[in-house]
């Protein structure tokens, strides 16, 4: 991502309540240092139906779409 190392990790997670289905998680993890100190910048998508096409193709956009910029010197 950017020229930076980075893992994508998918999983389902277990129910969280009554009446609530498990779902597929994905998680995007870039790592970074910045003025010298590290980061850990992620993006999660989930979905109790990753077999519907409207989810894979905005899970793909925003995860393939994903950039880590350093932040902007004049910044307050």
């Amino acid at each position: 991502v950017c020229g930076l190392p980075a893992e994508t990790i998918t999983f389902t997670a277990a129910p969280t309540g009554p009446g609530a289905n498990s779902r597929e998680v994905t998680i995007l993890s870039v790592p970074t240092i910045v003025g010298g100190h590290q980061y850990l910048v992620t993006a999660t998508v989930q979905t109790t139906d990753p077999d519907n096409p409207t989810y894979q193709h905005d899970a793909k956009t925003l995860l393939d779409g994903f950039q880590v910029l350093p932040p902007d010197p004049g910044a307050p």
